[in-house]
């Protein structure tokens, strides 16, 4: 994963992204695996990463003590870096089950509205940075930028809460 990052300079696979594998997947997954070798009374080899091993790496997952969508996260990062491990051909292709979270999306809940008088106060800041915005010239600023997204999100009634933030 690191050397198709350094050869396509991050554009197929980013530094970034290898970095949430290994914070949100492999820090649970590596753990487990040495909890694993200890029951075996054994080193782990590539080929003890099978289907059962999978399901009792969920099973592991769902008897912690974090939420459900971080239980998702972890799998999902995890499921990633083995799955390119078996493109690899280091392990079996198919050992993932198809949806080991269904309906994990329901467990979160979603933001509160904002009342009428929170909606307006903020549309009037808007509308206020925008006209500034208007009449400004040259390259606009990060700040700038974000309030025109937010702006256009207010007008089209898009959501820009991204899907992962809590």
């Amino acid at each position: 994963m690191a050397r198709a990052c350094a050869e396509s300079d991050g554009k197929t696979l980013s530094a970034a992204t290898i970095a949430r594998y290994h914070q949100n997947g492999l820090s649970a997954f590596l753990p487990f695996c040495a909890t694993m070798s200890a029951a075996l009374k054994r080193e782990l080899r590539l080929d003890d990463i099978d289907r059962q091993f999978i399901d009792q790496f969920i099973a592991h997952l769902r008897q912690s003590d974090v939420r459900l969508s971080s239980q998702k996260v972890r799998y999902a990062t995890t499921k990633a870096v083995l799955a390119a491990m078996g493109e690899s051909g280091w392990i079996a292709k198919d050992i993932f089950p198809r949806n080991p979270f269904p309906n994990s999306n329901r467990s979160m809940k979603g933001q509160t509205a904002l009342s009428e008088p929170e909606r307006r106060s903020v549309l009037q800041a808007l509308k206020t940075d925008m006209r500034a915005i208007i009449k400004g010239s040259g390259s606009l600023t990060s700040e700038e930028l974000a309030v025109c997204l937010l702006a256009i999100a207010a007008r089209t009634g898009i959501n820009p809460t991204p899907p992962w933030s809590s």
